[in-house]
């Protein structure tokens, strides 16, 4: 039995789980709130990975943001004024998962947005401004908006590996002496060894999840396009890999939240760098 077919064997006896990304945005009464982030990842299948396609193909996945270390998440986040961690560990799962767990408190939105991690995304939050000829006493509401995911740049690297495997590059038109190389070649990593991770990673990719949840301080009157009643302040939007891979998938998390009297609505303008298209189910 060959190296690269034992490997496979035993890869596909052990893999479990892929990637999970879950963001808890907690928006209190004064206009500050929390942050929690919490990642995890088969952190044996990425060594795998490595062990088949090399340390310089890998390098190439890792300058892509994921998975993020404790250390660069402290110097991301030092110092910026009004933004505090809270809680940062990095430790293994009872499923076999590598988790890192992140909570920081900022006193305004505008201060969490120039942490580089988040930077990119658009945003929009504040007090909706009253119609014409409403009086003072309407009920105001405050509007959240947000593009949290234009692209997943590691899933995307990861995609192209399977795709290519199933697709080749076609050749050039006749009379070019070059043809587009494809990103097994720019990668470094041949048929039998995308073959491999073809086979290694197209389970777990299924179970990649991404889920946003926001919480505000008073009941929510709508989320997304569905208006809300009742006392609920939480809102869950989900992905998964096929929808955070498909460029029509609706990403934008949406809602908006009656203010109580004494209450200070959280003000930020972000315009991000995320494509315009972009949303998610929202449950």
């Amino acid at each position: 039995m060959t190296r690269l077919l034992l490997l496979m064997v035993v890869l596909l006896a052990t893999l479990t789980g892929c990637v999970e990304a879950e963001e808890t945005w907690t928006l209190d009464a004064k206009g500050g709130g929390t942050y929690e982030l919490v990642l995890r990842w088969n952190a044996d299948l990425w060594r795998r990975v490595e062990e088949v396609v090399g340390a310089q193909a890998m390098r190439r996945f890792a300058g892509h943001g994921f998975p993020l270390r404790p250390a660069q998440i402290r110097d991301g986040l030092k110092g910026l004024e009004g933004v505090e961690i809270t809680r940062l560990e990095e430790g293994q799962t009872d499923t076999g998962l590598r988790e890192l767990a992140l909570t920081v408190r900022f006193r305004r939105l505008a201060d969490l947005l120039r942490w580089e991690v988040i930077a990119g995304r658009t945003l929009e939050v504040g007090r909706e401004d009253l119609r014409p000829g409403e009086p003072e006493s309407t009920p105001r509401h405050v509007s959240f908006r947000m593009e949290p995911i234009a692209r997943v740049p590691v899933l995307d690297r990861l995609a192209a590996l399977l795709e290519a495997e199933a697709r080749p590059p076609p050749e050039p038109p006749r009379g070019l002496a070059e043809r587009d190389p494809g990103p097994l070649e720019r990668l470094g990593i041949d048929r039998a060894a995308a073959t491999l991770v073809h086979r290694m990673l197209k389970p777990p990719l299924t179970r990649v999840r991404l889920q946003v949840n926001v919480i505000t301080p008073s009941p929510l009157v709508s989320v997304g396009g569905e208006r809300r009643r009742g006392s609920d302040t939480r809102a869950a939007f989900r992905w998964d890999f096929a929808a955070l891979r498909d460029a029509k998938t609706d990403r934008r998390v949406r809602l908006r939240w009656r203010m109580r009297e004494r209450d200070v609505a959280p003000e930020a303008r972000n315009a991000g760098r995320t494509a315009r298209r972009a949303g998610g189910s929202q449950r």
